[in-house]
């Protein structure tokens, strides 16, 4: 056990969840959970209940028993998802970053925000650029960003953009009419650019990474100075979709449809 300071009801929450789990049994009633992990009938009641509002436990309304919910699978699904695109960008980007050598990063979407979930840094360049992982971007301002945007319908998309521009209002942005043109067109060509809209001397192109059914999960892009990346512009387009499409097929998207 930890020396950390633990809360007494996660922890019993916690306890239940994992015997439950551990176990080839599939329901439970009170009296029986209480009795195997020595706690109080009512602290089971309580516990049980709660969890059941937030899915991680499904009562039985017929025999009164419990057995784990659907929320743990979908938690379980997402941790998945996410390991499994982690090594899917690792195994399909490496050897493309060792010709490249420029950064090359995968991002997410999540809230309002653009994530990087896993990312290559430039290498052997007197300029470079790096993302580390874990860096959060405002999407309106990534080419990744936009194209995880084209995924959303447009009034979340208007939502986001109008929150970006109060959270960056230092950055300039296309007026909100031309932007939603630009996710159209996003949408049409699979494919964005950024054109130091973040960062002074910064370019980026980006593609959509789509998994099994065919829903983008995620977005690559190679982010390099402006000199480079304006000679290389159609070169590196050419890269990002490869990267892109591959990372989808190891993913286990059949239909990944780029122009």
């Amino acid at each position: 056990m930890s020396n950390n300071i633990s809360v007494p009801a996660v922890a019993k929450a916690l306890a239940i969840l994992q015997h439950m789990s551990s176990s080839h049994q599939t329901s439970w009633g009170i009296t029986e959970l209480a009795k195997e992990l020595k706690l109080n009938k009512s602290t089971v009641y309580s516990i049980l209940n709660t969890m059941a509002d937030y899915r991680y436990i499904e009562k039985n309304t017929t025999t009164g028993k419990y057995s784990l919910g659907t929320g743990l699978f979908e938690i379980a699904n997402h941790y998945y998802q996410y390991n499994s695109l982690r090594f899917a960008f690792e195994n399909v980007t490496k050897p493309i970053h060792a010709k490249l050598k420029e950064c090359i990063n995968c991002h997410i979407l999540r809230g309002q925000t653009s994530y990087v979930l896993a990312a290559f840094p430039s290498d052997n360049f007197a300029l470079r650029v790096e993302m580390p992982e874990g860096t959060a971007l405002p999407p309106i301002y990534s080419s990744a960003g936009k194209v995880l945007l084209g995924s959303l319908s447009d009034s979340k998309i208007k939502n986001i953009y109008y929150a970006c521009m109060e959270e960056a209002s230092s950055k300039e942005a296309l007026p909100w009419p031309d932007f939603l043109e630009q996710i159209y067109t996003i949408r049409r060509e699979q494919c964005a650019y950024n054109m130091a809209e973040y960062a002074e001397g910064v370019y980026s192109v980006a593609a959509p990474v789509k998994n099994y059914n065919n829903q983008v999960a995620a977005a690559v892009n190679i982010v390099a100075p402006e000199a480079r990346f304006i000679k290389n512009r159609e070169r590196y387009t050419c890269y990002i979709r490869e990267i892109a499409k591959k990372i989808s097929k190891e993913l286990g998207c059949l239909n990944y449809e780029m122009i």
